[in-house]
């Protein structure tokens, strides 16, 4: 890690405290931004209403 930051052994620290921490706390995020896109995909599949393309959008 000195080496990526040009033997700056103040930065190199700061990354040496960050990385480990990011690194247990960035995988659980994904999950919950997932869970909207599910949602919404739950619902346009059990009500079709919901999926119906307005009459401004129509192409004819």
């Amino acid at each position: 890690m000195v080496a990526t930051t040009d033997d700056n052994v103040w930065v190199t620290g700061v990354l040496v405290l960050i990385v480990p921490v990011a690194l247990v706390l960035l995988p659980p995020a994904p999950a919950p931004v997932g869970i909207l896109p599910a949602c919404l995909r739950e619902q346009l599949d059990h009500d079709p209403e919901a999926a119906r393309v307005p009459s401004w959008a129509s192409v004819e």
